[in-house]
């Protein structure tokens, strides 16, 4: 009996050192999953930088809005964390700061995949769908889940045999197929039987319709300003009539010498005016002449923008004293255009026609590719979704801004819309920082 209690007492001795032993190591493990850092909040596009920039130790960023803290995926968290300190502490230990508002918290997770080896399939994906080797060309998307650490595919009416076929292509564990739409482009465009007629006009000169919050997007505002109408007139497909393309403009560059807009809305050498149409009369009526456009990207694994260049320095352009809501334009006009966004941050649109339009709206995919209407494999484009059902964009809105940030505060451009999708829900945009 003694030699029977003896043995139990032996085996419960063993379980209880065998159950801490797992309990620290599962500490351990769990300690290394997770690490959370302080960063200032001035240097949030710092962190956005050294998230995207180093690609074998970091693998994806988003903004937990619920908690406020940017989720860090690492595949070597210690290393990560480590990493950040250096990067915005020095050698000083890592403090949360006591003054409210002056720190962004971001927490360091365990992930099994590198950005780099995402991006690889992101690569194999989109030289498969420039050859029209997968699907039968019924690919419309593809970004990497910033989230999960998989590449996602859509694809119009997906089938198993699809599923499969991609999953053995790429690896099962790194893709995920989904269904999707194709992205429409928004830009505004209409075909008339008769040639369209230019007339100059002032806001005050005719009967300005309301297309649009503001009438001062149509008329009587430099196209120099974010978020005013634009227009340029060619042939009808047909060769009888004509065709006018109606647009927005999204920002100027730093140096405030030109004028981006979507490179979908026009080549190389279009001329465009600020005005609107009206297609009652056929009549495109203008302030002025915008400029021509020197550069002019879309598609083939490029994203979709166009440079103008202004035929008036905007140091000789003068500003109407009667502009309703300035701070609609103002706000974003000379802007900080190197901000990228990430997944989870809210932002807002502003296109000539929909307005400035927020719905709580977040960024749900950034660099992502698509197969638009009109253009094969644009790539480096991001894609937020409307939060309460509403439409944040339209035809039209093609080049207007996407913003981050209060107008009040000053808002800054973080992209040019380019695309729309599930009537307006959802909105495909150029990363700034691209054009």
């Amino acid at each position: 009996m003694r030699k029977h209690n003896k043995r139990m007492t032996s085996i419960l001795l063993a379980t209880f050192c065998s159950l801490i032993s797992w309990t620290s190591s599962a500490s351990a493990a769990t300690v290394a999953d997770s690490n959370l850092v302080d960063i200032p909040a001035n240097e949030l596009q710092a962190l956005v930088s050294a998230a995207y920039g180093n690609s074998t130790l970091y693998s994806g960023l988003r903004f937990d809005e619920a908690r406020h803290t940017y989720i860090l995926g690492a595949v070597d968290v210690n290393a990560a964390a480590k990493s950040l300190n250096q990067l915005f502490h020095g050698n000083t230990a890592n403090e949360t700061s006591s003054v409210a508002g002056s720190s962004v918290r971001v927490e360091v997770t365990k992930q099994s995949r590198s950005r780099n080896i995402l991006k690889s399939v992101m690569s194999q994906v989109a030289a498969d769908v420039k050859n029209k080797n997968v699907a039968d060309g019924r690919v419309t998307a593809w970004h990497i889940d910033e989230d999960a650490n998989q590449v996602v595919i859509e694809i119009a009416n997906p089938s198993d045999k699809d599923v499969l076929a991609l999953r053995d292509r790429y690896g099962s564990g790194l893709v995920r197929v989904i269904s999707g739409r194709r992205p429409t482009t928004a830009a505004k465009v209409t075909t008339t039987e008769k040639p369209i007629k230019l007339q100059k006009a002032s806001k005050g000169s005719i009967a300005v319709p309301s297309q649009a919050k503001s009438p001062s997007r149509l008329l009587d505002f430099p196209a120099y300003n974010s978020a005013v109408r634009i227009f340029t007139v060619g042939p009808s497909p047909t060769g009888s009539g004509s065709t006018i393309f109606e647009c927005t403009t999204a920002m100027n560059r730093a140096s405030l010498t030109q004028v981006v807009t979507a490179g979908h809305c026009g080549p190389t050498g279009t001329t465009f005016y600020q005005g609107y149409f009206d297609k009652a009369s056929s009549t495109a009526y203008y302030s002025d002449i915008l400029g021509t456009v020197t550069l002019s990207i879309d598609g083939n694994g490029d994203p979709d923008f166009a440079n103008i260049q202004p035929y008036v320095p905007l140091s000789d352009q003068q500003y109407t004293s009667d502009v309703v809501n300035l701070e609609e334009y103002v706000a974003t006009t000379q802007t900080n255009d190197s901000i990228k966004f990430v997944v989870g941050q809210s932002v807002c649109t502003n296109g000539s026609f929909s307005g400035y339009t927020c719905r709580g709206a977040t960024v749900n995919a950034v660099d992502i590719c698509i197969d638009t209407d009109v253009a094969d494999l644009v790539c480096g484009i991001d894609r937020a979704t409307s939060g309460d059902g509403g439409s944040i964009v339209q035809s039209g809105d093609s080049g207007g801004p996407i913003l981050t940030g209060s107008l009040s505060a000053g808002a800054q451009v973080g992209g040019v819309i380019v695309a729309e999708d599930r009537y307006g829900l959802d909105v495909f945009t150029t990363e700034a920082s691209r054009t």
